[in-house]
């Protein structure tokens, strides 16, 4: 049986207090995704990591949040071309903060 509350008070000022809340925990999961992204980002050794200093979130997507690269090249690190195999570094990042927030400790107030 899962845990749970219910809302009965759909008062327009719960209803703002409850979607404040929620996108503040979606902040705070991309940004968390955000940070280990940054640490598992391949490094090239010549230019000294563009790519890494890159990576950032921002919250334009409607109703939501997103995690992304600003260097040109972010997609092939994450998924490889037919000469270089994938680095994958946004998959782990978000696998990593999924794991986080499964921690049911980290809700309890």
């Amino acid at each position: 049986m899962s845990k749970g509350f219910k809302v009965n008070d759909n008062t327009p000022e719960v209803i703002r207090a409850v979607n404040k809340m929620t996108f503040k925990t979606l902040e705070e999961f991309t940004a968390i995704a955000a940070d280990i992204t940054t640490d598992l980002a391949p490094v090239r050794r010549v230019r000294g990591g563009n790519h890494r200093s890159s990576i950032t979130y921002d919250d334009k997507v409607f109703g939501g949040m997103r995690l992304y690269s600003q260097s040109n090249y972010g997609a092939y690190l994450e998924f490889g071309t037919s000469k270089m195999a994938a680095r994958p570094h946004f998959s782990k990042g978000i696998k990593g903060a999924i794991n986080q927030f499964k921690d049911e400790s980290r809700w309890k107030t």
